[in-house]
């Protein structure tokens, strides 16, 4: 089952964005126990300009109200820094780990 329409389909590349962004909240906090979630990132920006840029930003937003995993673009080195710094930012990586070691590597 599918709750996303990709914004791009219908001409606005921003329409949907904050309906999942607020369905992925409503979905954490109404179920017992809260369900994974998986989004295909690539859907968000289907069809717009700048689609790394705004699969980033949509990926770090999405983190924030729950998202539990992200089907992605691996070769995508920013979105990798933009996760890890989420990871950071969202307390969900309490030691740095992953944070560090991306930018040890640099």
């Amino acid at each position: 089952m599918s709750l996303y329409q990709p914004p791009g389909s219908a001409g606005d590349c921003s329409a949907d964005g904050p309906k999942v962004l607020e369905t992925i909240r409503q979905i954490k906090r109404l179920a017992v126990p809260p369900p994974k979630t998986t989004l295909g990132l690539s859907n968000v920006s289907q069809g717009c300009g700048e689609r790394r840029l705004l699969n980033r930003t949509f990926l770090v937003l999405a983190m924030a109200t729950g998202l539990n995993s992200a089907i992605v673009d691996v070769e995508d080195e920013m979105l990798t820094d933009a996760v890890a710094a989420a990871e950071v930012l969202l307390n969900k990586n309490i030691y740095c780990d992953a944070f560090l070691r991306i930018y040890r590597q640099r």
